[in-house]
């Protein structure tokens, strides 16, 4: 990736939170011209053998970032989603590579699978590679947005031109902005837990009921009442990645917000009895079972602080309900956007604007995944009734499609366009569109708004481095 404009001032940014939007972020912060700092929590160790599904409005940054011919030797193609009754096993009908093409036609990037740990280290190399700062074992304690100065456990304190909040669902830098109440969060009545859980593909095929499963391409929905399963085959074909999506109504703190061991999912109050007999011998198999304890996120009224010093991004800035695809994929339209935007600034003077024209061109944009995700996973996981039984008609529909019938395009796109309007997002085509319009007025004198001078980042830490609403269709589906 090389940005066409060149930064006419060099900012001192500092990203707090070292996964994927924030190592994303880092990466296109500085390509842009920035000096970037990224503050991690953990030691940087971990990591997780689960798959990332990369939509082609993610995997269209990803190639633009100079990934293409590493795309082609990682990941793996998706070209069928099957959909099939969570609790009979009945298999309703499949989006295969004839109808996905009508869906993502607009689009020049494939739909393809990645591991997270792969990802990962990719994102971390790009970072190093470009002269990325990263600490690792950094805690956050608070931050006074004014002064863009971070406090930390340690009793340490960091400052620069703007913060990056990059801290993940339950983020602790996102109150700053939303001015959210974090405890008001922790007694929400809707909450979630995800299982994951990755099982050796040879070792799943010993048993005959689960051979039909695991087929290379494919993407399996499995769909229960207020329930949803998701499995992929992902590591060059051998292992398969199982998510289940489930309500919970346990006690939540900060153990349980994060990714934990699990012995089994009744330890988290779930009973999977009534799951597909498929489903319950992949999760018997399973030796590395792992949840997490989400609650029922909130749509953000604004990207950006009061005083432009804080920008949210990834699932700081949009928490999207577990259970969907899109979320990862949103952190890096967030990356890409703003090191897009901050290539072009050419005073100091200028970053109140630019982090308006962040916010103005993320924020509706986050406001319609949020919208869209919570229509689509409430048909996915519709009780019986009149919504599943329009759900299921529509996907015995794409059954006939695959057995010869000719394709209803007009079918298609009404029941599948909010998901065309999401997955054929260009992040860096909507910077363009926006600056054409907007662009000059941010490059006049500067208003009466400015920042202080940051000469350079204050550290003072042990030194650890290393180098508009939608419209939702009652049968709108993932694809």
């Amino acid at each position: 990736m090389e940005y066409s404009n060149s930064c006419g001032v060099i900012l001192k940014f500092v990203v707090v939170g070292g996964g994927l939007a924030g190592l994303a972020t880092a990466y296109s912060l500085k390509k842009a011209g920035h000096d970037v700092l990224i503050l991690e929590k953990s030691d940087g160790t971990q990591r997780s053998s689960g798959s990332v599904p990369s939509s082609p409005n993610m995997t269209k940054v990803l190639k633009s970032w100079g990934l293409e011919s590493t795309l082609d030797t990682i990941a793996q193609a998706c070209t069928r989603v099957n959909f099939l009754h969570a609790e009979s096993g009945e298999f309703l009908g499949a989006l295969t590579a004839a109808v996905l093409d009508i869906v993502k036609k607009d689009s020049v990037a494939g739909f393809v699978f990645l591991q997270h740990c792969q990802l990962h280290d990719i994102l971390l190399e790009l970072c190093l590679q470009e002269g990325v700062e990263i600490h690792y074992n950094v805690s956050v304690s608070a931050l006074e947005p004014e002064e863009g100065c971070i406090m930390l456990e340690d009793g340490g304190k960091i400052c620069a031109d703007l913060v990056v909040a990059a801290d993940g669902f339950h983020s602790i830098l996102r109150s700053y902005v939303t001015e959210e109440d974090p405890e008001e969060e922790l007694e929400s009545e809707a909450k979630i837990v995800l299982f994951r859980t990755t099982i050796p593909i040879a070792r799943m095929h010993q048993h005959q009921s689960l051979q039909g499963l695991g087929t290379l391409e494919d993407w399996d929905w499995w769909m229960g009442d207020g329930y949803v399963v998701r499995c992929s085959v992902t590591n060059d074909g051998q292992d398969y990645t199982v998510v289940l999506v489930h309500p919970y109504h346990g006690p939540v703190d900060s153990n349980t917000m994060e990714w934990r061991q699990a012995p089994n999912t009744k330890s988290y109050g779930v009973d999977i009895t009534k799951l597909d007999g498929r489903l319950r011998k992949l999760f018997r198999l399973s030796n590395n079972l792992t949840a997490r304890v989400y609650t029922s996120p909130r749509a953000a009224e604004s990207l950006v602080c009061p005083c432009s010093r804080v920008i949210l991004v990834g699932e700081a800035a949009h928490p999207v309900i577990p259970g969907g695809y899109h979320a990862t994929a949103m952190g890096f339209e967030d990356a890409e956007t703003l090191g897009s935007l901050f290539a072009r600034i050419q005073d100091r003077d200028q970053i109140a604007r630019i982090t308006t024209a962040y916010d103005e061109i993320r924020l509706p944009r986050a406001t319609y995944v949020h919208e869209y995700e919570i229509g689509y996973q409430g048909v996915l996981k519709a009780a019986q009734g009149p919504v599943q039984q329009i759900r299921d008609q529509r996907m015995r529909q794409l059954g006939a499609f695959n057995t010869g019938a000719e394709i209803d395009e007009d079918m298609i796109l009404e029941g599948w366009g909010g998901e065309l309007m999401l997955i054929t997002h260009d992040a860096s085509e909507k910077v363009e569109d926006w600056w054409g319009q907007y662009g000059a007025s941010i490059m006049k004198p500067a208003s009466t708004y400015s920042l202080p001078d940051v000469q350079s980042m204050r550290i003072s830490i042990a030194e650890n481095t290393t180098s508009a609403s939608p419209s939702v269709s009652c049968f709108a589906i993932p694809v």
